[in-house]
């Protein structure tokens, strides 16, 4: 199957290229990589 073994990284960082940076972008990664500039973000109302 398709995709059965990959998960969606949405957005960029500093890292990526122009176009990626944009919250709307997707990129797919397999389950058992490991992304360099991959990770999330914690935010709190305050």
């Amino acid at each position: 199957k398709w995709f059965t073994n990959q998960k969606v990284l949405r957005g960029g960082s500093f890292g990526t290229p122009k176009m990626s940076i944009r919250g709307s972008y997707r990129n797919f990664f397999r389950l058992d990589e490991r992304w360099l500039f991959s990770g999330f973000r914690c935010a709190e109302n305050t």
